[in-house]
């Protein structure tokens, strides 16, 4: 394993940090973070790390008075973005008289048909390009995103530029000037600044997104703002210092999993699907161009596979030989399960995960069937396009196709040679079968010796070992009927969850009390799609999403440390303050009886 060095002022930083796991009590700073068991602590303990080391965020400001949004502010910065519209990718899904229902950055929204940076209307189910408004208010909570006029793609992991501002008055000239300069220099970028006045000053109040071919650019940023009032000193402990007051750094990867590697395959693969549904797919340089990037992007995607299932394997590796019994009873220290009884299900629960995941990766296992059968899949489907694509192409001009093989037959030397050319071209080749005489020349039956032979009567059937035999034919099951039981139970349980999480629609963000009382089947829906929004929490942007087929949960943090006790209708609930919205996916909602 190789290791870098810490810049000294991060390494400093972090031995400064008290950490008591006994306890479940850490300092970090003028701070203390406290908590009831381990896994409390963990992000408590992230957040802790965030505030204090890299937004500076001061102690005692985080509570609910500093998250509230100022509209006079929010106007203000709005007012202050240069550029009237910028450009965006989508897919279009619908289309009626004056509107398009399209799915942009994996929501769908119903727009003016006007939207559509395009004379004509796509088919839907193709990309399409928007012309929108260049500010987004409520995508980054706490900030206004806003996009260049020029497109802007992160097909890698871009460069985040810092900038520290002391005052939300000052912050409206800082935002001004920076995009101005951005602007002027043609620049694509997305940037980003805090409309909560309460948590000035803060050293990521205002922060520019650029795409790795426009890092240069963040010489732009510091100019724009150095010697601005308002423009703070110091920086985030985690960044590259440019100047005082600003910092820079790249998009937080995970290099383990090889998740770089992943999403610039991804990004090639769509690119490159989009060109073949943008352009003349009958010109031979755009599909034979998409169909090598789309090879090379599924290489690329194979390979980081690879490695990290080399990586994963080696991490379970090592958790083998430690022992699994041996983590499980480690661990059960800070779980927080009192009830002795409880403490063996939650350790027998924990042992047979880690054995499940150990069997999983195991070669030749799940990970890698499951790899290969996609795989397989996708060259399948390219193996067909290429067909039909030099399908349409040989039918796309018969006389064409005539003139060629008259041409092939008017070269051939002999009248022998051209009419096998013929039918070559026409499917016309003589089937061939072997000889064989009239008559078996082989005896069916030849004595051993002289001795009288005994006759035997054989029944070949199939049957299970050891099972006794019926004597009657077992009866072959109806594999597509029961794929087709399966599925239509796997629809039925997906329309009923689809169901139970349409009546949890609220009118806005609300808090976990909002579902005081709520019954045991709602409860177990809501849970379920509050812990796949923590899975996928995103702490760079401070939200979680999860969805069903009719709804979108968007999941945010509450007020950091505070605890929260719901009554439901069997029981309570005691959970972190989280904030929640669940909304409609479906083009209307309206007149939905909500239950919570």
């Amino acid at each position: 394993m190789s290791t870098s060095a810490l810049p000294e002022r991060l390494e400093a930083a972090l031995t400064a940090i008290r950490i008591d796991l006994d306890r479940y009590h850490a300092v970090i700073g003028d701070r203390i973070a406290e908590a009831a068991s381990r896994g409390e602590l963990e992000p408590l303990l992230t957040q802790t790390l965030y505030a204090e080391l890299h937004a500076g965020i001061g102690n005692g400001r985080e509570s609910n008075a500093t998250l509230r949004r100022d509209r006079g502010l929010e106007n203000a910065l709005a007012a202050a973005i240069p550029h009237a519209g910028t450009t965006a990718t989508a897919v279009l899904r619908q289309i009626t008289t004056h509107q398009v229902l399209v799915e942009w950055d994996g929501v769908l929204v119903w727009l003016p048909s006007s939207t559509i940076d395009s004379p004509d209307l796509p088919v839907p189910g193709n990309p399409v390009q928007l012309r929108v408004p260049p500010a987004r208010p409520g995508l980054s909570p706490g900030f206004l995103l806003v996009s260049s006029s020029r497109a802007v793609e992160f097909t890698r992991p871009p460069l985040r530029i810092y900038v520290h501002l002391t005052d939300p008055l000052a912050a409206v000239d800082a935002w001004q000037a920076v995009l101005a300069r951005l602007e002027g220099a043609d620049v694509a970028y997305q940037a980003k600044i805090l409309v909560r006045p309460g948590q000035y000053p803060r050293r990521d109040a205002l922060v520019v997104y650029l795409p790795p071919e426009s890092a240069a650019a963040s010489d732009i940023v510091t100019n724009a703002v150095e010697d601005l009032p308002g423009t703070g000193t110091t920086t985030s402990t985690f960044a590259e210092r440019l100047a005082p007051g600003v910092a820079r750094a790249w998009e937080p990867v995970d290099e383990r999993f090889g998740f770089s590697g992943l999403v610039s395959a991804t990004g090639d693969f769509y690119g490159a699907v989009a060109a073949l549904v943008q352009f003349d797919v009958t010109d031979d340089t755009v599909f034979l161009s998409s169909r090598e990037r789309i090879l090379s992007a599924l290489g690329q995607f194979a390979r980081s596979t690879e490695r990290s299932l080399v990586r994963v394997r080696d991490a379970l590796m090592e958790l083998r030989a430690i022992g699994h019994v041996r983590l499980v009873e480690r661990g059960l220290r800070g779980a927080g399960v009192l009830d002795p009884y409880g403490q063996q299900a939650w350790a027998d629960e924990m042992k047979q995960h880690l054995d499940d995941l150990d069997r999983w990766f195991e070669p030749r296992g799940s990970i890698e069937r499951l790899i290969d059968s996609a795989a397989g899949a996708i060259h399948t489907l390219l193996g067909a396009i290429d067909r039909r694509y030099y399908a349409n192409t040989r039918g796309s001009d018969l006389g064409s196709d005539f003139r060629q093989i008259a041409r092939m037959i008017h070269v051939q030397p002999s009248d022998a040679a051209a009419y096998q050319v013929f039918s070559a071209a026409f499917g016309m080749w003589p089937a061939s079968h072997p000889r064989r005489p009239a008559v078996e020349d082989i005896a069916t039956a030849v004595l051993a010796a002289d001795s009288t032979p005994d006759r035997a009567d054989v029944t070949l059937r199939e049957h299970d070992a050891g099972a006794q035999s019926s004597r009657r034919p077992r009866k072959i099951p109806d594999v597509a009927k029961v794929r087709e039981a399966a599925e239509a139970q796997k629809m039925f349980e997906l329309l009923r969850l689809s169901d139970l999480s349409a009546d949890l629609i609220t009118p806005g963000v609300v808090t976990l009390e909002h579902f005081t009382n709520l019954d045991a089947e709602h409860t177990t829906v809501l849970i379920e799609l509050i812990e796949e929004a923590m899975v996928a929490f995103d702490a760079s942007t401070g939200l979680g999403v999860a969805a069903t087929l009719r709804c979108q949960l968007r999941l945010f943090v509450g007020e950091p440390g505070r605890k929260v006790t719901v009554q439901l209708a069997e029981g309570t609930l005691t959970a972190p303050d989280l904030r929640v919205e669940i909304r409609s996916l479906d083009a209307d909602s309206h007149g939905k009886v909500e239950v919570a």
